[in-house]
C-alpha cells in the first residue's frame, strides 16, 4: 500500500496511517490533509495522539504544532491541545505563537489544569531565555517566580491524582535553577546576599522532595530518587540508605524511578561508610555490603556501568576486608 497516496478519512484514521509509513513523503502527505481540509475532523483527543506520533515517533515537532494547532480551530479551550501547543511550538521555534497560546491556557481556570498543562507550562517558562535576543538577571527571576507558582499549584490542583509528584519534582528542578543563579552572581559579585540565597534555595529544593515523600497521601518514589542523590552527593550516607529503603518499602505496578538504582545507593553508602569508620574487620557489616551489591547488581541486568563498577567495589572491599566476597549470578 502506498501511504503516500492515500487519502485521510479522519484524525483517527490519519493516525494510524502514520504509524505504518515508512517514508517522509507519506508522513508529510497525512500531515498536508489533515491541516488542510476541512472534511478531515476527529474529537480534541485524536488531534493530540496525531501530534504525540509525530513528535515521540518520528522527532518532528513542526508537524505535531501543525497538527495541534488545527484542532485548536475546533476546540480553542482545549486544556491539552494548547499545552501541547506551547511545547510543541517551543520546539518548533514558533515562539510568538507559544506566548499566545501560553496566554489562552492561563485564561482557564487551574482547577481543569492537568499534568500536561503544568508541566509544559513550566518548562516552557524555564527554557524561555534561550531563545529571547536580551535574557537579563530580572527576567529570569521573573520567569522562575511564575514557574514557581505553577508547581505549587500543581501540587494542589492535582492531590490525589497519580500525577501530583511532577508537581514536587517541578518546583525541585525550579529551585536548583535558582540556586545556580544566586550562587554564580555571589560568586561574581563577591556579594554575601546571593551566597546567602542560594543556600535558601538549596534548603527549598531539599525540603520540597522531603514534603513529598512525607505527604503520605501517594508514593513519591521518583522524589526519593532526587533526594537521594542530593544526599549521597553531599556524604550523608545514613541518610542516603534510609531514603533508599523507604523507597524500596513502597511496592509500585508502575514505579516512576528505576528501583535497582536504590540498591545500588544504598551498597555504595555502606561502602563509603566502611572507609570512613575504618570498619574493615566487623564482619557482619563487610558481609551485609556484599549483600546489598549483589542484590543491585541483580537488579541492574541492563546496566553495564553499574555492574562494572559494583565487581569492581567488590574486588576492593574482599582486598581490604580479606573476606571472600560472594557470587553476583
Amino acid at each position: 500500500m502506498d501511504i503516500k497516496k492515500c487519502r485521510v478519512l479522519s484524525v483517527g484514521h490519519a493516525r494510524m496511517l502514520a504509524e505504518k509509513a515508512t517514508d517522509t513523503d507519506s508522513l508529510l502527505s497525512i500531515v498536508d490533509q489533515v491541516t488542510k481540509e476541512d472534511r478531515i475532523r476527529g474529537e480534541a483527543n485524536d488531534y493530540h495522539n496525531l501530534a504525540v506520533t509525530f513528535t515521540r515517533t518520528y522527532d518532528d515537532y513542526v508537524s505535531g504544532f501543525e497538527i495541534v494547532e488545527k484542532g485548536l480551530t475546533y476546540f480553542p479551550n482545549n486544556v491539552d491541545l494548547l499545552a501541547d501547543a506551547v511545547y510543541y511550538g517551543s520546539n518548533a521555534g514558533r515562539f510568538v505563537e507559544c506566548e499566545n497560546y501560553l496566554s489562552s491556557l492561563e485564561k482557564i481556570p487551574t482547577a481543569l489544569w492537568n499534568w500536561r498543562a503544568f508541566s509544559f507550562s513550566i518548562d516552557y517558562l524555564l527554557q524561555k531565555t534561550d531563545w529571547e535576543k536580551r535574557p537579563t538577571s530580572k527576567g529570569l527571576l521573573e520567569l522562575t517566580e511564575k514557574a514557581l507558582k505553577y508547581a505549587r499549584l500543581e501540587q494542589v490542583a492535582l492531590s490525589g491524582d497519580a500525577e501530583v509528584e511532577r508537581g514536587y519534582l517541578a518546583e525541585h528542578k525550579i529551585r536548583l535553577v535558582r540556586e545556580r543563579y544566586f550562587r554564580l552572581m555571589g560568586s561574581s559579585n563577591n556579594d554575601d546576599k546571593y551566597t546567602k540565597a542560594a543556600g535558601i534555595e538549596r534548603e527549598a529544593a531539599e525540603g520540597v522532595l522531603k514534603a513529598a515523600i512525607n505527604n503520605g497521601g501517594f508514593t513519591a518514589t521518583a522524589c526519593c530518587l532526587k533526594l537521594a542523590d542530593m544526599y549521597f552527593d553531599s556524604k550523608k550516607y545514613k541518610d542516603t540508605i534510609d531514603v533508599c529503603r523507604k523507597a524500596l518499602s513502597s511496592p509500585q505496578s508502575q514505579p516512576s524511578a528505576n528501583l535497582g538504582y536504590f540498591m545500588y545507593l544504598i551498597a555504595m553508602s555502606e561502602d563509603a561508610q566502611l572507609y570512613e569508620k575504618d570498619s574493615f574487620g566487623d564482619e557482619m557489616r563487610v558481609r551485609n555490603c556484599y549483600r546489598d551489591y549483589v542484590g543491585a547488581y541483580r537488579c541492574n541486568p541492563d546496566r553495564g556501568t553499574y555492574r562494572r563498577n559494583i565487581l569492581t567495589r567488590l574486588a576492593i572491599l574482599e582486598a581490604r576486608s580479606g573476606i571472600s566476597a560472594p557470587p553476583v549470578e
